[in-house]
This record gives structure tokens, C-alpha cells and sequence, in this order.
């Protein structure tokens, strides 16, 4: 149960341990996977399963209040992991439609938004959801 942050500090402690939990969850997932026989497909289940575990972490951290004084940070990065979330879905809409020209569009997009939350979440100090690889 997260109990509200009043430091900067405290936000950290909390925060920090939701990302590294995320992260030894996203290194299980290929393995939590039952192969279908088909890399790409597999590929697909994967990435479907990182989605929820990107929301599941999203809503955990968004449960916690920051500091004050790092409340617009923090609210620009969890906006950020939402926007994760929707690009990976739409990402998958995507390709099941047979849209390979939104879903190569996706894969730019995703990685891009990616790449600002790892520093969104490094200029808040939480080293643990700055680390590329996982749900945070």
C-alpha cells in the first residue's frame, strides 16, 4: 500500500521499487509466453503483455502523490507512460489490421516516447524507472 510522499525522498523510495519489480516482471514475460511457432507472432504476445504490465506499473506509480515541488515532473512523466501505453496498443491495432505503414510509424513513436520518460524519471532521480528494458 503506497502511503503519500511529503520529500522528495520518500516519492523515491516508493517509486523506485515499483520500477525495479516492473523490471524483473518485463525479463519474465518471453519466457511467460506459450509459443505459438511463429517468431513474429510471439514477438506480438510479447509486446501485448508488456502493454499491460506498462499500465499495471503506470497506475501504480500514478497512485503515489509527489512532492509538491515535483508534482509537474512527475504528472509529465506518468502523462509520458500513458502515451507508452496508447502507441504500444495502437501499435498492435496496427498490425492486426494490416497497417504496416502506422505500425513502422508506431515503432519510431514508441521508442522516441520511451527514451523521454528514461529522462523524465532520471530528472526526478528515480534511477530504478530511468533503465531502459522495462515497464517504467
Amino acid at each position: 500500500m503506497a502511503f503519500a510522499a511529503t520529500t522528495h525522498d520518500e516519492y523515491v523510495a516508493q517509486v523506485n521499487p515499483i520500477c525495479k519489480d516492473a523490471a524483473q516482471a518485463a525479463k519474465r514475460i518471453p519466457k511467460k509466453i506459450k509459443s505459438t511457432g511463429d517468431p513474429t507472432a510471439d514477438s506480438l504476445l510479447a509486446t501485448k503483455a508488456f502493454g499491460k504490465l506498462l499500465a499495471k506499473t503506470t497506475r501504480r506509480i500514478a497512485a503515489i502523490p509527489p512532492d509538491p515541488a515535483d508534482a509537474d515532473a512527475a504528472t509529465a512523466w506518468i502523462k509520458g507512460l500513458r502515451l507508452q501505453k496508447s502507441q504500444i496498443d495502437t501499435f498492435l491495432s496496427a498490425i492486426a489490421h494490416g497497417n504496416a505503414k502506422l505500425a513502422k510509424s508506431m515503432i519510431r513513436r514508441i521508442s522516441a516516447t520511451e527514451q523521454r520518460n528514461r529522462k523524465l524519471a532520471a530528472n526526478l532521480g528515480l534511477t530504478a524507472c530511468a533503465r531502459g528494458g522495462h515497464a517504467g
